[in-house]
């Protein structure tokens, strides 16, 4: 089993501290694999400080040089991955970026670039905003080269008769929904190999889950010898679970699960595949 640790929207607006304070005592064991935005616009989504809410500046990540050289050390030390997580992050029309929004081809591949020169780090995956993908989100992702975490499929957006694409997608979707069907249990622990890009789920440490709830997916996961993605948010930690545990004591708690397994590998991004 491959157990990967995913946190959200890290930004110009992150402090070094928050990230140490979540992840210090873990992550020379367990990496992190931080999604960033590269031109964060504040508005009023959660996480935004006091003094930013409701901003509509763009504030781009090389302008919090403290952040920049701590990402850079400790991606040297092999404790921290990368992966874009939008352009703006912002929500165009209420809906989410890479869902609602235009221009997305450009924000995508500037992204991408922007974050590998800011961080010297290759950036090979793509975190969507809010989970949240429309068809042209998922194209613009893909011809900017980047794989996904996603628990959206693109087969679900597009008509399979659009495209030789189009049609091996929908295959593709359609054999890890049968699987689903006849209760072969493993399906949301499969990476999904598309002819243009791979594709892999993840699970959610968050106020609307239990921690219960996750513990018998890792267990599913193991079983299958599967991939568990967790996703969360470093700016929730201390939030309430649904089954009363802070978010910081679920990540933990699955974290400990996880390395009680003797086959669990902790890894990045390139160790999915």
């Amino acid at each position: 089993m491959k157990f990967l640790l995913r946190d959200d929207d890290t930004c110009a607006m992150t402090r070094p501290e928050e990230i140490e304070a979540c992840y210090g005592r873990i992550w020379d064991d367990v990496p992190i694999s931080l999604s960033v935005t590269p031109f964060r616009i504040p508005g009023r989504t959660t996480g935004v400080p006091a003094s930013l809410v409701g901003s509509s500046d763009v504030l781009p990540l090389e302008q919090n040089a403290e952040l920049v050289a701590f990402l850079r050390e400790q991606i040297r030390n092999g404790r921290i991955d990368i992966a874009l997580h939008g352009y703006h992050h912002d929500r165009p029309g209420g809906r989410a970026e890479f869902d609602g929004g235009h221009d997305l081809i450009r924000k995508a591949r500037e992204g991408r670039a922007h974050v590998e020169q800011v961080l010297g780090h290759p950036v090979k995956i793509f975190v969507p905003p809010n989970n949240t993908l429309s068809a042209a989100g998922f194209d613009a992702v893909v011809a900017a080269g980047m794989d996904l975490v996603s628990n959206q499929t693109r087969a679900r957006l597009r008509p399979w008769w659009t495209g030789p694409d189009a049609l091996s997608e929908a295959c593709v979707a359609a054999g890890h929904a049968l699987r689903a069907r006849v209760g072969e249990g493993g399906h949301a622990f499969r990476i999904r190999r598309f002819p243009t890009y791979r594709q892999v789920p993840y699970q959610t440490v968050g106020p609307d889950h239990g921690l219960p709830e996750l513990c018998r997916s890792l267990e599913v996961c193991r079983r299958v010898g599967g991939v568990f993605v967790l996703a969360t948010h470093y700016h929730a930690f201390d939030r309430r679970m649904k089954s009363g545990e802070s978010i910081r004591e679920g990540v933990m708690r699955l974290v400990e699960l996880a390395g009680s397994f003797s086959e669990t590998r902790f890894v990045r991004y390139e160790g999915l595949w």
